[in-house]
């Protein structure tokens, strides 16, 4: 059944590209008249299938899925510096202070779906990456304290050039 509808409307679509085509030459040929009436038989076969087929142009395609938070929020910051970017910092806040807003609230949906127990295990995790963190952080600074920039005197020197033969 689809095959056949697929075939009926190459069909349609080969004459009204013929008809098109007759209306261009007759156009082309200085009769106008001629071109107006192909051009109206033209328009017939579009709207007769469109008729038959129940098919609005607005109403033809399907409705748009919501996006998913994250994807929400991408969006959000892509526009906001795009809005900068283009001069308008006050849309550009705007759509920041959205991001913001939708991140607030998938957190607070999470946290009412989340099992007690297991959100307390990981804001325990997060705590002890953290003090992992500023441990590093410590480290490294205490090592660049301690160690002394090289000088010259301390460089090793590098090997001598060979002579290049000619």
């Amino acid at each position: 059944m689809e095959e056949r509808m697929e075939a009926r409307a190459a069909a349609e679509r080969r004459e009204e590209r013929m008809l098109l085509e007759q209306a261009m030459e007759a156009h082309r040929r200085g009769n106008p008249a001629e071109a107006g009436r192909l051009r109206d038989s033209l328009r017939s076969p579009v709207g007769k299938r469109d008729r038959e087929a129940g098919v609005r142009k607005d109403l033809g395609k399907k409705p748009a899925q919501p996006l998913p938070p994250r994807a929400k929020i991408q969006h959000l910051r892509q526009a906001a510096e795009h809005l900068q970017a283009a001069g308008y910092p006050d849309y550009a806040d705007k759509a920041r202070k959205e991001a913001e807003r939708i991140i607030e609230q998938t957190r607070k949906d999470s946290a009412k779906d989340a099992n007690p127990e297991l959100t307390d295990k990981i804001n325990k995790l997060s705590r002890q990456v953290e003090e992992l963190r500023e441990q590093v952080r410590r480290l490294k600074e205490e090592k660049r304290e301690a160690k002394p920039p090289m000088d010259k005197e301390r460089r090793p020197e590098p090997p001598p050039a060979e002579p290049r033969p000619q």
